[in-house]
């Protein structure tokens, strides 16, 4: 739910992939394997099973995830990825099983053998899955042939693939991972331990790979020179618009993204260029100014489409879709989309139209894109969340997770034109009462519209003041959507409502879904309009008679975490606050994060440049006269919004005479990967804002 640095969390963000949850070792294997066969008989327990009396974070954290759906060639089944956490082990786990559900809704599942993994690929001929797995301690590729035969290791790389696709004979596998740190460039002289910063940039390739379930897994052939890396997740919010690598329909020739290094910095001079696979020969496709990528070709291999950002590149990112000739040419400019984010699905099978998902509001909506320059039609209803969308290999179909605030994620497909949805699994356990959740809007003091999400506590009798938890999400371009409320997370919605509370989350100035005006509106002003857009639906739930003003809470993640530090700054309203990876000193995150040109282009220039500027917006620098007990949690490993930020405020605070606690995570970064450590993070927001609210009266 961060922005800035896209949150590890599967499927919540529209596309995105949710990185390989699998481990390693014999005892993983073995539970994996038990694992899938009691699911084999999941839909029949749920159906009988009770239902827990209230939301715990622990039975959120425990909530199962589809992922990554693709349908079979014939149209008949769909493989997905089901993430469930692991919070026996230590370090606990996200553990994925490859599953095979049938969209004729006859046998309802086929759980491909139990196989561990993510990321399914049917061959092109459907006579089988590749996939990828940890169980050798980092992704490789595997190949479950599905008419028979043991499940083998295809691929053998120094460190792990990151994404892969099938080629159309079937025979061979592109892929894209790196070859293993080199010591040789890093170690300074006469001592192995030190670090030369940026000394190896850690640059991944493309790679070919032949599929010979005979021979040992091997590395194959790297189609791409360690030069440039060829980005096929970038770890950024928006990266999934601008990630990514296409093979042409006949085969011959590979379309990716590259940018000048593996630094997520780089981001800004991502270009385009198509690889052949014949002759080896790289030549540039679309090269600029802006930042490009996400390449797909069209059906008949003629024509490359993709998404360009404006120029220059911003880190509110707006984009157009360009299509260029493969063979090269000069790139035409599509209609602009209602957000300027499309993430791109493929073509329709005529080749006159480009399908895409987008937020719009609290929604994800499927659209089609005409490349004559035509303006973009919706598909869906617009009446559910959609996310992890996938086109069909027939190019007339899409499946995806789709869920609503009250309604558990699974899987569902539907053809295009109509859209007719139809659930393939039942995957949820059975639900504890949940609380209401509704569509809010309010006017901002300047007049600006601003939505929102209110969640009421269960069993909520209309007229009753209870206390409001505020949470404000990363970004700032990230956005709440109508999902399921009881999705893990550190901020357990369902979890709140169940102890009473009432949860606010806002989409501010700057958020994404309200088109390139709103997302761009906060530019050089975080901590003024976007304050205002916060504080103005608080009040707005206070009016409606919901919220109790005496009891108020508030708490964010990242640029979510540098809201509530301003907020506490700026008002004694709210009685706890809790402050996640949050950025306090705009002058030391614009030095010391991965993102370094981030603030700069936010803010319009370097800390030494508009000094008065990165003051006057630094939480730290208001905290005098600060009250608010305030909890700080940050991963340890965090290069995002470096631990010194988390540092900083709870330094401050001790000093000022501030209740106060920072909690580290080791192993995390920016996120909180590990399920043991988001429950642990859950629980003690609970806890905090429990002691602090729901209490006596102030």
């Amino acid at each position: 739910m961060r922005e800035i640095g896209r949150r590890l969390q599967v499927g919540r963000i529209a596309g995105s992939d949710a990185g390989h949850r699998g481990s390693s070792g014999g005892a993983w294997r073995r539970r994996a394997l038990a694992s899938a066969a009691l699911l084999a008989t999941f839909g029949a327990a749920a159906a009988s099973a009770q239902a827990p009396a209230a939301w715990t974070a622990r039975a959120q954290e425990e909530l199962p995830r589809p992922d990554q759906p693709a349908l079979s060639p014939d149209g008949r089944r769909v493989a997905f990825t089901l993430w469930r956490a692991d919070l026996a082990t230590k370090p606990s786990a996200w553990r994925g099983t490859v599953m095979v559900a049938a969209v004729d809704g006859g046998a309802s599942h086929d759980f491909a053998a139990g196989e561990a993994g993510s990321a399914p690929q049917w061959r092109p001929d459907g006579g089988g899955i590749a996939f990828l797995s940890e169980r050798g301690g980092q992704p490789e590729i595997w190949w479950w042939p599905r008419r028979g035969g043991a499940v083998r290791q295809l691929s053998a790389t120094l460190a792990g693939v990151r994404a892969f696709r099938w080629l159309p004979s079937g025979r061979e596998i592109v892929y894209v991972g790196r070859p293993g740190r080199s010591a040789g460039p890093v170690a300074a002289p006469g001592n192995d331990d030190a670090i030369v910063v940026d000394a190896d940039p850690g640059n991944a390739r493309l790679w070919r790979l032949t599929v010979d379930p005979q021979a040992p897994p091997q590395a194959g052939t790297p189609l791409t020179p360690p030069s440039f890396h060829v980005a096929a997740d970038m770890g950024l919010s928006f990266g999934y618009l601008l990630s990514g690598f296409d093979v042409s329909p006949d085969g011959s020739s590979v379309v990716f993204t590259r940018t000048p290094s593996a630094a997520v910095n780089d981001w800004q001079r991502a270009d385009v260029a198509v690889v052949d696979l014949g002759s080896g020969e790289i030549r540039p496709l679309a090269t600029s100014r802006r930042a490009a990528g996400a390449p797909l070709f069209s059906p008949d291999g003629r024509f490359v489409a993709y998404t360009a950002s404006e120029d220059p590149p911003t880190a509110s990112f707006a984009a157009r879709v360009e299509v260029v000739p493969a063979s090269g040419g000069t790139p035409r400019e599509l209609a602009p989309t209602f957000d300027q984010r499309p993430r791109l699905l493929g073509w329709s099978r005529d080749g006159r139209e480009l399908y895409f998902g987008e937020v719009r509001g609290t929604l994800i909506r499927l659209s089609a894109l005409p490349i004559d320059g035509g303006a973009p039609h919706d598909l869906d209803a617009g009446d559910r969340v959609m996310t992890a969308l996938a086109l069909a290999p027939s190019g007339d179909r899409v499946v995806f997770v789709g869920e609503r605030a009250d309604e558990a994620p699974e899987i569902w497909t539907s053809t295009l034109e109509p859209f007719a949805p139809r659930r393939l699994t039942a995957l949820a356990p059975p639900a504890s009462p949940l609380g209401r959740t509704e569509l809010l809007r309010w006017p901002a003091p300047d007049g600006l519209e601003v939505e929102g999400l209110l969640t009421y506590p269960v069993g909520y009798v209309p007229g009753t003041k209870v206390p409001l938890l505020l949470v404000v999400h990363g970004g700032p371009t990230y956005y709440f959507l109508q999902d399921y409320i009881a999705a893990p997370d550190v901020y357990p919605i369902a979890s709140f409502a169940a102890r009473g509370f009432a949860v606010l989350r806002v989409n501010p100035r700057g958020s994404s879904g309200r088109g390139r005006s709103f997302r761009f509106a906060n530019r050089g002003d975080w901590g003024g309009g976007d304050f205002h857009d916060l504080m103005s639906g608080v009040d707005h739930v206070i009016a409606l008679g919901v919220a109790d003003p005496e009891r108020l809470g508030v708490m964010g993640w990242s640029y979510g975490g540098y809201m509530t530090a301003w907020i506490v700054s700026q008002t004694r309203r709210f009685a706890a606050a809790s402050v996640g990876a949050g950025i306090v000193n705009l002058t030391s995150f614009a030095g010391t994060a991965d993102i370094h040109d981030f603030a700069p282009d936010y803010f319009g220039g370097q800390p030494w440049e508009k000094p008065d500027l990165y003051l006057a917006r630094s939480p730290l620098f208001h905290l005098a006269g600060v009250t608010t007990p305030t909890l700080i949690e940050q991963g340890q490993e965090d290069h995002r919004v470096p631990t010194a930020q988390g540092w900083e405020l709870y330094r401050a605070l001790r000093h000022l005479g501030v209740e106060t606690s920072l909690v580290l995570y080791p192993r995390q970064g920016h996120e909180l990967a590990e399920p043991r450590l988001e429950l642990d993070a859950a629980e003690r927001n609970l806890a905090w804002f429990e002691r602090h609210l729901l209490g006596a009266r102030r």
